[in-house]
Protein backbone atom coordinates (compact mmCIF):
# COMPACT_ATOMS: atom_id res chain seq x y z
CA UNK A 1 0.00 0.00 0.00
CA UNK A 2 1.33 3.62 -0.89
CA UNK A 3 0.39 7.20 -1.02
CA UNK A 4 1.18 10.21 -2.92
CA UNK A 5 3.94 12.77 -1.37
CA UNK A 6 2.93 15.51 -3.08
CA UNK A 7 1.07 16.13 -6.43
CA UNK A 8 1.59 15.17 -10.03
CA UNK A 9 0.50 15.72 -13.02
CA UNK A 10 0.49 14.02 -16.31
CA UNK A 11 -0.88 14.63 -20.11
CA UNK A 12 -2.65 13.14 -22.75
CA UNK A 13 -3.81 13.78 -26.30
CA UNK A 14 -6.15 12.17 -28.06
CA UNK A 15 -8.10 13.04 -31.45
CA UNK A 16 -7.44 16.56 -30.66
CA UNK A 17 -9.28 15.69 -27.33
CA UNK A 18 -6.67 16.75 -24.39
CA UNK A 19 -6.59 15.09 -20.91
CA UNK A 20 -4.69 16.97 -18.39
CA UNK A 21 -4.29 14.04 -14.63
CA UNK A 22 -3.63 15.67 -11.42
CA UNK A 23 -2.80 13.20 -8.78
CA UNK A 24 -3.24 14.70 -5.55
CA UNK A 25 -2.67 13.97 -1.28
CA UNK A 26 -6.33 13.23 -0.09
CA UNK A 27 -6.45 16.20 2.21
CA UNK A 28 -5.63 18.82 -0.56
CA UNK A 29 -8.16 17.06 -2.95
CA UNK A 30 -11.51 19.51 -2.60
CA UNK A 31 -9.28 22.84 -2.33
CA UNK A 32 -7.46 21.71 -5.32
CA UNK A 33 -10.24 20.66 -7.37
CA UNK A 34 -11.76 24.09 -6.99
CA UNK A 35 -8.73 25.62 -8.26
CA UNK A 36 -8.48 23.19 -11.08
CA UNK A 37 -12.06 24.16 -11.96
CA UNK A 38 -10.94 27.96 -12.03
CA UNK A 39 -7.46 27.22 -13.63
CA UNK A 40 -9.30 25.07 -16.61
CA UNK A 41 -12.63 27.26 -17.16
CA UNK A 42 -13.05 26.25 -20.10
CA UNK A 43 -12.32 22.60 -19.15
CA UNK A 44 -15.23 20.34 -20.55
CA UNK A 45 -15.28 17.73 -18.26
CA UNK A 46 -13.35 17.36 -14.72
CA UNK A 47 -13.46 13.74 -13.88
CA UNK A 48 -12.63 12.68 -10.75
CA UNK A 49 -11.74 9.29 -8.31
CA UNK A 50 -10.46 9.16 -4.93
CA UNK A 51 -9.64 6.52 -2.10
CA UNK A 52 -9.40 7.14 1.53
CA UNK A 53 -9.53 5.92 5.22
CA UNK A 54 -12.18 7.18 7.37
CA UNK A 55 -12.24 5.61 10.92
CA UNK A 56 -10.94 2.64 9.24
CA UNK A 57 -13.19 2.15 6.46
CA UNK A 58 -12.36 2.57 2.85
CA UNK A 59 -14.32 4.95 1.22
CA UNK A 60 -13.92 5.25 -3.03
CA UNK A 61 -15.70 7.43 -4.92
CA UNK A 62 -15.73 10.10 -7.56
CA UNK A 63 -17.73 11.71 -10.64
CA UNK A 64 -18.22 11.17 -14.06
CA UNK A 65 -19.17 15.10 -14.69
CA UNK A 66 -21.41 13.85 -17.64
CA UNK A 67 -19.14 11.12 -19.46
CA UNK A 68 -20.85 8.35 -20.09
CA UNK A 69 -21.34 6.29 -17.17
CA UNK A 70 -17.74 3.50 -16.63
CA UNK A 71 -15.77 5.50 -18.90
CA UNK A 72 -14.18 7.73 -16.31
CA UNK A 73 -14.17 7.31 -12.53
CA UNK A 74 -14.25 3.88 -12.91
CA UNK A 75 -11.13 3.58 -14.89
CA UNK A 76 -9.46 5.59 -12.47
CA UNK A 77 -10.63 3.66 -9.64
CA UNK A 78 -9.93 0.53 -11.24
CA UNK A 79 -5.79 1.67 -11.84
CA UNK A 80 -5.58 3.52 -8.31
CA UNK A 81 -6.78 -0.05 -7.12
CA UNK A 82 -4.65 -2.02 -9.20
CA UNK A 83 -1.26 0.06 -7.70
CA UNK A 84 -2.44 0.09 -4.19
CA UNK A 85 -2.74 3.57 -3.79
CA UNK A 86 -4.84 5.20 -1.15
CA UNK A 87 -5.00 8.78 0.45
CA UNK A 88 -5.33 10.14 -2.78
CA UNK A 89 -7.94 12.12 -5.10
CA UNK A 90 -7.53 12.35 -9.08
CA UNK A 91 -8.60 14.89 -11.35
CA UNK A 92 -9.02 14.37 -14.87
CA UNK A 93 -9.94 17.86 -16.49
CA UNK A 94 -10.51 16.90 -20.48
CA UNK A 95 -10.87 19.49 -23.30
CA UNK A 96 -13.56 18.45 -25.83
CA UNK A 97 -11.18 18.06 -29.17
CA UNK A 98 -14.66 17.62 -31.46
CA UNK A 99 -14.19 13.95 -32.23
CA UNK A 100 -16.16 11.55 -30.22
CA UNK A 101 -13.69 8.50 -29.09
CA UNK A 102 -16.74 6.01 -27.77
CA UNK A 103 -16.78 4.20 -24.45
CA UNK A 104 -13.95 2.08 -24.60
CA UNK A 105 -11.55 4.91 -26.18
CA UNK A 106 -12.76 7.36 -23.04
CA UNK A 107 -12.35 4.95 -20.65
CA UNK A 108 -8.55 4.16 -22.37
CA UNK A 109 -7.82 8.21 -22.33
CA UNK A 110 -8.65 8.48 -18.58
CA UNK A 111 -7.10 5.43 -17.27
CA UNK A 112 -4.16 6.48 -19.45
CA UNK A 113 -4.13 10.02 -18.09
CA UNK A 114 -4.24 8.95 -14.80
CA UNK A 115 -0.93 6.74 -15.71
CA UNK A 116 0.88 9.15 -16.54
CA UNK A 117 0.53 11.17 -13.25
CA UNK A 118 1.09 8.14 -11.44
CA UNK A 119 4.56 7.43 -13.35
CA UNK A 120 4.99 11.28 -12.66
CA UNK A 121 4.51 10.82 -9.26
CA UNK A 122 6.59 10.03 -5.63
CA UNK A 123 5.29 7.70 -3.10
CA UNK A 124 5.72 6.68 0.33
CA UNK A 125 4.55 3.40 2.11
CA UNK A 126 1.21 3.54 3.73
CA UNK A 127 0.29 1.93 7.02
CA UNK A 128 -3.12 1.57 8.12
CA UNK A 129 -3.69 4.29 10.86
CA UNK A 130 -4.63 3.56 14.27
CA UNK A 131 -6.04 5.57 17.21
CA UNK A 132 -4.78 6.28 20.96
CA UNK A 133 -5.42 8.24 23.67
CA UNK A 134 -3.28 9.72 26.49
CA UNK A 135 -4.14 11.54 29.31
CA UNK A 136 -0.74 14.70 30.17
CA UNK A 137 -0.52 16.56 33.51
CA UNK A 138 -1.54 19.83 32.84
CA UNK A 139 2.00 20.96 34.00
CA UNK A 140 3.44 19.08 31.47
CA UNK A 141 1.11 19.95 28.89
CA UNK A 142 4.08 22.63 26.91
CA UNK A 143 6.68 19.77 26.73
CA UNK A 144 4.18 17.10 25.47
CA UNK A 145 2.85 19.35 22.72
CA UNK A 146 6.73 20.30 22.02
CA UNK A 147 7.07 16.62 21.11
CA UNK A 148 3.98 16.71 19.30
CA UNK A 149 5.27 19.59 17.18
CA UNK A 150 8.33 17.82 16.14
CA UNK A 151 6.24 14.57 14.19
CA UNK A 152 5.04 15.51 11.02
CA UNK A 153 1.44 15.94 10.35
CA UNK A 154 1.14 12.67 8.07
CA UNK A 155 2.77 10.58 10.20
CA UNK A 156 0.64 11.83 13.17
CA UNK A 157 -2.75 13.63 13.42
CA UNK A 158 -4.16 14.99 16.68
CA UNK A 159 -8.01 14.12 16.12
CA UNK A 160 -8.62 15.40 19.38
CA UNK A 161 -8.09 17.44 22.95
CA UNK A 162 -10.42 17.35 25.60
CA UNK A 163 -9.79 19.19 29.34
CA UNK A 164 -10.21 16.88 32.22
CA UNK A 165 -9.39 17.29 35.75
CA UNK A 166 -6.32 16.42 35.75
CA UNK A 167 -4.83 17.93 32.24
CA UNK A 168 -5.70 17.27 28.59
CA UNK A 169 -6.56 13.99 26.94
CA UNK A 170 -5.57 13.63 23.34
CA UNK A 171 -6.63 11.45 20.89
CA UNK A 172 -3.74 10.54 18.10
CA UNK A 173 -4.27 8.63 14.86
CA UNK A 174 -0.99 7.86 13.07
CA UNK A 175 1.03 4.47 11.53
CA UNK A 176 1.45 2.12 15.09
CA UNK A 177 5.36 2.16 14.80
CA UNK A 178 5.41 5.82 15.19
CA UNK A 179 2.94 5.95 17.96
CA UNK A 180 4.18 4.13 19.99
CA UNK A 181 7.45 5.16 19.67
CA UNK A 182 5.94 8.58 20.08
CA UNK A 183 3.74 7.26 23.41
CA UNK A 184 6.67 5.74 25.17
CA UNK A 185 9.18 8.70 25.17
CA UNK A 186 6.82 10.30 27.48
CA UNK A 187 7.38 10.10 30.89
CA UNK A 188 5.52 7.93 32.99
CA UNK A 189 4.80 10.70 35.58
CA UNK A 190 3.37 12.90 32.95
CA UNK A 191 0.71 10.81 32.50
CA UNK A 192 -2.30 10.82 34.51
CA UNK A 193 -3.29 7.37 35.70
CA UNK A 194 0.64 5.71 34.93
CA UNK A 195 2.75 7.83 37.44
CA UNK A 196 5.06 5.68 39.06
Amino acid sequence: MIRPVRESRGFLEVEKSKFYSYLIPWPHFYSRLEELKRLHRHGSHFVTGYRYFENGVLREGGSNDREPAGTGKRPILQLLESRGIFEVGVVVVRYFGGVLLGRGGLARAYREATLRGIERGEFTRYYFPVVEEVEIFFQFIPQFEEKLAKIPPESLLQLEREYTIFGIRYRLQGEKRVLIETLQQIPPNWRVGKEE
